[in-house]
């Protein structure tokens, strides 16, 4: 795991923009505040703080809620369609389908690197078994293939009426040994 990775900070416009909105909300739920207390009365001071902070609150709930059904499916295209989400859940298909070949750059500062390096990881382990799996299915049968033949040749000579009483005993001993070599194998 590399040590030199860099943290996710969110852009500067971004945080300036949610800063606003905080404050702005707070300003706007005391003045709320005080205007609904011209009407009601002034409660005791902690009351009115609490009221305040509710009211504001509320307002800055409201505010994120807009702002995200505005911009959310901006953000959502952008994400999913354009961004490193899409690669990456491509390359997941294509690991899925079998194709362990695939690799997922990395953006500058974002913050799902971590999960394209952990995908890109998961496919050069998951390309190493394939190639140990087919390497081990290919040792087997030829291991396999040798004593199979051998077997089949003894079963065929043993069909045959050329052979004498004498060397049909010493191939029928012979078979045995090379069953013995095939067990061994597994």
């Amino acid at each position: 795991m590399k040590n030199d990775k860099q943290k996710y900070h969110p852009p500067l416009h971004l945080m300036i923009i949610s800063f606003s909105v905080l404050v702005g909300s707070c300003i706007v739920g005391y003045k709320l505040s005080e205007f609904l207390f011209n009407f009601t009365g002034k409660p005791a001071e902690i009351w009115s703080y609490i009221i305040s902070c509710l009211i504001g609150f509320c307002i800055f709930m409201i505010l994120a809620h807009l702002m995200q059904q505005c911009f959310g499916k901006f953000f959502h295209k952008y994400i999913f369609e354009h961004g490193i989400l899409k690669n990456t859940m491509d390359a997941i298909d294509k690991i899925s389908l079998g194709d362990f070949n695939v690799f997922v750059n990395t953006e500058r500062n974002n913050p799902f690197n971590d999960v394209v390096e952990k995908v890109n990881k998961m496919a050069c382990e998951l390309s190493s078994m394939e190639k140990l799996r087919q390497d081990f299915i290919s040792n087997v049968s030829r291991e396999i293939q040798s004593p199979l033949t051998s077997i089949n040749g003894f079963a065929e000579l043993l069909k045959t009426d050329a052979l004498t009483q004498e060397e049909r005993m010493h191939y029928i001993d012979i078979k045995p040994l090379s069953e013995l070599r095939v067990q061994n194998c597994r």
